[in-house]
C-alpha cells in the first residue's frame, strides 16, 4: 500500500488541517518535529519510514492569497533537500502561473474538482497540462464539489484518483469507506483515501476494499502510526 504524508503549507509554515476549514488552520504542533517549518516536519516523516511520495497543499496559492511566493520557494527547498521524493502538488488553479513553470515539470500536479465549475473547465486544463496529473475528487460537509461528470464516469479520469474527505481531514474520526462504493473505479485506477485515517485498523480496512494507497498527516503527527506499523502493511 501506497503510504503518502500530507503537508499542507499556508505562509511558508505547515499548519494543521482540520475539516477543510481553511480560515482556521494553525501552525502544526507535532511530535515528529519541535518546529513547523516544512524541512523539520519533512525531516520528521523521513524518521518515521522511507516515504518515496511527499504532498504538499500550497494553501497561499489555493486560496490565491498574494503571500504564496513564500510557499513557492520552500516547495523548491524540499525538492532540493529530498531529491528521492516524488512531490505531489496541489496548488489549484495556480499551478498554471507562469513562476510555478520551474517547479510544475518536478512534481506531479494535482487537479482538484473542487476548483471547476464544469467539466470543459477541467478539459481544458488537463490539455494546459500536457503531463501525468492526478485527479481529487473533493468532499464537503454538504457533499461532492465539482462537475458532476467526474463523479459520475470515469471517462477523463487519469490513472491516480485520491478521494478526499474534506471534513475528514485532520479528525481522527476514521477512514469512510462507503464514499468508494458509488464510484465508477475500473481496473487501471489506483485510488487514495484522504482524511479521517488514524491507525493501521485503517489501513487494513483501505486495503481489503482495493484501496491503493492513502494520504495521511494526523496520524504521524501524533505517532499512531509507525516504521514498524507500516513496514507490517507491506508485508
Amino acid at each position: 500500500m501506497h503510504i503518502i504524508p500530507v503537508m499542507d503549507l499556508l505562509n511558508g509554515v505547515v499548519v494543521h488541517a482540520i475539516k477543510g476549514e481553511r480560515t482556521r488552520y494553525q501552525p502544526i504542533v507535532s511530535r515528529l518535529s519541535s518546529s513547523s517549518k516544512p524541512i523539520d516536519i519533512v525531516k520528521g516523516f523521513m524518521d518515521v519510514y522511507p516515504f518515496k511520495t511527499l504532498y504538499i497543499a500550497d494553501l497561499n496559492a489555493i486560496q490565491q492569497h498574494q503571500q504564496d511566493r513564500f510557499n513557492h520557494r520552500v516547495i523548491l527547498e524540499i525538492l532540493e533537500q529530498f531529491p528521492h521524493l516524488q512531490l505531489w502538488l496541489d496548488a489549484g488553479l495556480n499551478i498554471f502561473d507562469s513562476y510555478f513553470d520551474n517547479v510544475r515539470k518536478l512534481v506531479k500536479p494535482i487537479l482538484g474538482t473542487e476548483n471547476f465549475n464544469n467539466l470543459n473547465a477541467y478539459l481544458n486544463a488537463t490539455d494546459k497540462l500536457k503531463r501525468p496529473f492526478c485527479l481529487s475528487l473533493d468532499f464537503m460537509a454538504n457533499g461532492y464539489q465539482g462537475p458532476i461528470e467526474l463523479l459520475e464516469t470515469a471517462l477523463n479520469w487519469p490513472n491516480d484518483i485520491i478521494v478526499m474527505s474534506l471534513t475528514q481531514v485532520g479528525a481522527n474520526a476514521g477512514a469512510d469507506t462507503s464514499i468508494f462504493k458509488a464510484l465508477p473505479i475500473k481496473p487501471q485506477h489506483r485510488i487514495y483515501a484522504a482524511g479521517g485515517i488514524r491507525n493501521i485498523d485503517d489501513l487494513f480496512l483501505l486495503k481489503s476494499h482495493q484501496i491503493h494507497g492513502a494520504l495521511i498527516a494526523t496520524a504521524l503527527h501524533l505517532k499512531q502510526l509507525g516504521h514498524h506499523e507500516l513496514e507490517t502493511l507491506q508485508a
